[in-house]
């Protein structure tokens, strides 16, 4: 059996038995005084693409950087594979790529040059994978990093990532720096490596791209996770009911389950996911001056959890 079918056999087998590529449990860093992340649980199934999502300073790149084992935790644990990501780094290291959200290189040493210490150091001989990657995005392979945009930096570090074949890959942040047209291709190809078995670990600014290419997502804010919402049709099910009527809108929207997410101007904002007949019922029993219903989407659940509430 070759490894493509090794992998695809494992993909299944995830899926199935739902497997936790990444396990944490009660999680926390400090940092003196200050907050890294509290009390973090999350559970990674094989297979899947998942989304990270959260403000600045929220803890993402902290959480990332304990399962690398570049940080200590302050208590709880993290697995990866089921190995310690404390105790059993350096096996789990050999089995995954990264990407940081700021990268780094030795400035006078070319791309090639890295790909082929990165090939070395796992062991394996993918020549032509490496001079697809290149020729994916467009990496000048004999240019010093030093020489390099810090757009061109970020291509080279998402091939050191991916040109060993791992079967776990932590994106934080991978498309900063990126054109539209390398944001496509990154894109393509992790869906064609999700195909083959690997699992995406992917923290992003950037919510439409999470909401298209993720299977689940997870938001952090001031470091613990305060949901975790599957990108699954069920989701999209949910709409976002804008409305300026009399009598009071928001007794009648409570009472069929609208959930208040904003307010501006008079016209208020509800979260609906409810039956179509039970919203279209209750608004024709409304004297309407604006009426919006659109799909609710991961910036306006983004939104309901992270700006300042107003009161109706």
């Amino acid at each position: 059996m070759d490894i493509i079918n090794i992998k695809l056999w494992a993909n299944k087998l995830g899926r199935c038995c739902k497997l936790s590529v990444i396990s944490i449990h009660k999680l926390t860093k400090m940092y003196g005084e200050s907050r890294g992340i509290l009390d973090v649980d999350m559970e990674v199934e094989a297979g899947e693409i998942y989304g990270f999502i959260g403000p600045n300073g929220a803890g993402k790149s902290t959480t990332i950087k304990l399962l690398l084992n570049l940080i200590f935790p302050t208590s709880g644990t993290a697995k990866v594979f089921g190995l310690d990501a404390v105790k059993q780094s350096a096996e789990i290291k050999s089995r995954i790529g990264y990407v940081p959200g700021e990268v780094r290189f030795y400035e006078h040493m070319t791309a090639l040059q890295l790909l082929n210490a990165t090939l070395s150091f796992h062991g394996k001989n993918n020549r032509e994978e490496l001079e697809r990657l290149c020729a994916i995005f467009e990496i000048e392979k004999n240019k010093k990093m030093g020489d390099m945009s810090l757009g061109n930096k970020k291509k080279v570090a998402i091939a050191l990532a991916l040109v060993h074949e791992p079967e776990l890959v932590l994106l934080d942040e991978p498309t900063n720096g990126l054109d539209p047209l390398m944001q496509k291709r990154l894109f393509d190809l992790l869906k064609e490596r999700n195909k083959n078995g690997i699992t995406v670990f992917l923290s992003s600014h950037n919510l439409n791209e999470v909401q298209e290419y993720c299977t689940k997502a997870a938001f952090i804010k001031e470091g613990k996770i305060i949901e975790v919402q599957a990108l699954n049709k069920e989701f999209k099910h949910i709409r976002l009911v804008t409305v300026d009527a009399r009598p009071d809108v928001k007794a009648a929207m409570e009472t069929i389950g609208g959930k208040y997410f904003s307010q501006a101007d008079g016209v208020i904002s509800y979260i609906f996911d409810g039956e179509t007949n039970t919203l279209t019922k209750a608004l024709a029993a409304m004297d309407l001056k604006y009426l919006a219903i659109e799909h609710s989407s991961l910036e306006s659940k983004f939104l309901s959890y992270y700006e300042r509430e107003q009161e109706v």
